[in-house]
């Protein structure tokens, strides 16, 4: 049956590639951000990350694991259309933050995107090393709370900080 609806084991790993990519997509596009200021938006998105992340560690590992293999099945133009509603969405929350003089840093939204996967990634893919080299279970609920908050109030207060000088466009 593998092979009739799939075609192979590969057609089918990239059928959950595809699925899982697919589901975080639907998910962020589902957020309702335009009510909220830019800087709440873009804390409601770093959350919706980090608690995405925090659930599905299967994620992760299928992450990872293309990763380590070089991308090797998604270099199709295709992925890169599944993946760009992330970045317009980001995009339209730092275009309203600069219009309202609310961001003063200018970054670019694959930046944002790709900071903020990492921090919410490696809290989940690194947890069994972090706490047995340094003792530390990020997977403990006080410390989920906290870091939750941290990854949050990360980007959007750096972009609204004016006194730390402004990045190079």
């Amino acid at each position: 049956m593998l092979y009739y609806y799939y075609g192979g084991k590969e057609q089918l790993y990239v059928a959950v590639l595809e699925q899982a990519y697919g589901e975080i997509r639907d998910i962020e596009q589902q957020l309702n951000l335009e009510h909220l200021s830019p800087a709440e938006a873009l804390r409601t998105l770093a959350e919706l990350t980090f608690d995405y992340h925090d659930k599905h560690p299967e994620f992760i590992r299928l992450v990872a694991d293309e990763n380590m293999h070089d991308a090797e099945h998604m270099r199709d133009p295709k992925w890169g259309g599944l993946n760009s509603p992330i970045l317009a969405l980001i995009q339209n929350i730092l275009n309203r933050g600069y219009r309202d003089g609310v961001f003063h840093r200018k970054v670019k939204a694959i930046e944002v995107h790709t900071l903020m996967s990492a921090l919410c990634f490696f809290r989940v893919s690194n947890q069994a090393t972090v706490k047995a080299i340094f003792g530390y279970d990020m997977s403990a609920p006080s410390v989920r709370r906290r870091q939750r908050l941290f990854i949050a109030e990360i980007f959007s207060s750096w972009l609204q900080d004016e006194h730390l000088g402004r990045a190079k466009k």
